[in-house]
């Protein structure tokens, strides 16, 4: 009987650490090919709604200043693809949300439009956060439960991540930047 249970413990630790466990190097060298070096997809989509992704970085606008409190929009002179109101949300009915089927259906008699703007990917980081993003992938593990991250450098801790858990880490301790 112990030895039965003690045999369950055993595979049962075992099952819970793979669960947790970082990639393969083979996965990991997808990073900054198919995928950007922070994990997500390089390409687009195919209707071109979605550009690829962006390694220039989005331009900073002109007349930015560091430090200041005045946030300038890089796409200040683009005009809307199109606008969706009451007269025409229903053509779009399959990409939009519930929630905003039913802003269109109680708001949109009284005005209620969404502007659709262009889709850019242009968010960058620095390339040490990309080296330590590269080490993660295979070197990342949840321990713990869940609770903790070992083996993790500043950078993405899942940039391909195995769980749900492991995306919720990546958004908690995501990259932030002080402008100011």
């Amino acid at each position: 009987m112990i030895r039965k249970s003690l045999a369950a413990v055993c595979l049962s630790s075992i099952a819970a650490s793979t669960v947790f466990a970082a990639v393969s190097p083979e996965e990991a060298a997808r990073l900054g090919k198919d995928l950007t070096p922070m994990g997500a997809e390089m390409a687009g989509n195919a209707d071109g709604s979605i550009p690829p992704w962006n390694p220039e970085g989005t331009p900073i606008p002109e007349g930015f200043v560091a430090g200041s409190d005045n946030y300038l929009n890089p796409y200040a002179d683009e005009t809307p693809l199109y606008t969706i109101d009451a007269s025409n949300w229903t053509e779009y009915a399959d990409v939009l949300t519930p929630g905003t089927k039913a802003m269109f259906e109680k708001y949109g008699a009284d005005g209620y439009k969404m502007n659709v703007y262009p889709t850019h990917r242009g968010t960058i980081r620095p390339d040490w956060y990309y080296a330590n993003t590269f080490k993660n992938a295979t070197g990342a593990n949840l321990v713990e439960d869940g609770q903790k991250i070992d083996g993790n450098y500043p950078g993405v801790p899942f940039p391909i991540p195995q769980s749900a858990l492991e995306a919720i880490w990546n958004h908690m301790i995501r990259y932030s930047v002080d402008f100011n």
